[in-house]
């Protein structure tokens, strides 16, 4: 993240992806750049335009800021029963995805394991039998650097969220008061419910 006079407090710093390299033409344009690249790695683009990539060409990629904060709050009671349920939720909100990367990446991190891979991201990694994918090629190798910093791990982090749900019931007056108690509430709650965002599949937003 970066701290930069105008811009978020935390805002996400790092390199912009072009696209995977597919042809010899894209490859050698990589390479020209200083990319130690092969065809199915991410082609980083050289944004200040000097012919080499570098540290000067890290752009700001977003910020964990949500645009818009929402929340929703039901409750309803009948006779002796009553109801509640509170939402809320977050629109506009991008978050650079440290586990999407680690479940789209096979070379091993800081830890020196070899993560397991997200289904869908093995699905979605260029091979000569997938030209059209978007993630980088399937290797234990780091030579180009695709795991780096990037808006390729910058991701939709909206979601909604059910946080409370709670059902209760209050016992009949009559039937406490004869046990000396004023009063007597039953109830079943459920704390995190569920989650709708799709960024659930790398964990909680």
């Amino acid at each position: 993240s970066l701290c930069r006079e105008g811009e978020v407090v935390g805002s996400y710093y790092g390199y912009k992806v072009a696209g995977i390299i597919t042809n010899d033409e894209m490859l050698a344009k990589a390479k020209a750049q200083g990319q130690d690249a092969q065809i199915g790695d991410f082609l980083f683009v050289d944004t200040d335009g000097n012919g080499t990539l570098n540290d000067s060409d890290r752009q700001i990629l977003g910020n964990g800021l949500p645009s818009f904060n929402y929340g929703l709050n039901l409750s309803a009671t009948y006779k002796i029963w009553d109801f509640s349920l509170y939402t809320y939720g977050v629109f506009g909100m991008k978050i650079l995805s440290y586990t999407k990367m680690r479940m789209s990446i096979m070379n091993p991190s800081d830890d020196s394991w070899t993560p397991a891979l997200l289904e869908e991201s093995y699905n979605n990694m260029w091979s000569p039998t997938n030209p059209n994918g978007s993630l980088a090629r399937l290797t234990r190798l780091y030579d180009n650097k695709n795991a780096r910093i990037s808006d390729a791990w910058v991701v939709n982090g909206d979601f909604f969220k059910i946080s409370n749900l709670q059902v209760g019931y209050t016992l009949p007056r009559d039937l406490v008061k004869k046990l000396l108690i004023q009063n007597v509430r039953v109830y079943f709650a459920v704390q995190n419910l569920a989650t709708i965002s799709g960024y659930t599949k790398y964990g909680d937003p």
